[in-house]
C-alpha cells in the first residue's frame, strides 16, 4: 500500500491496530472461558470477514490491479 501510495492507507493501518488490540482483549477473556468469550470471538471474526476483508481488502485489491500489480 505505501509502495503504490493506497490513498486509504492510514485508515487501513488502524484497522490492523484495532485487530490486534480486540484479539489480545479476546485473549485475556479466554483465560476463563465462557460461553459469552465463544460468542464474542465468534461475532469478531463475522464482523472481520464481512467488513475488513470482503470491504477494505477488497478495495486495496482493486486499487492494486488498477496499478498493474498482480
Amino acid at each position: 500500500m505505501l509502495q503504490h501510495a493506497y490513498p486509504e492507507r492510514e485508515t487501513h493501518r488502524k484497522e490492523h491496530e484495532a485487530f490486534i488490540h480486540r484479539i489480545h482483549s479476546l485473549q485475556q477473556s479466554a483465560v476463563q472461558p465462557t460461553t459469552r468469550v465463544g460468542l464474542d470471538v465468534a461475532a469478531f471474526c463475522k464482523d472481520w470477514w464481512q467488513k475488513h476483508i470482503l470491504g477494505m481488502d477488497r478495495k486495496v485489491g482493486a486499487f492494486l490491479n488498477d496499478k498493474g500489480v498482480t
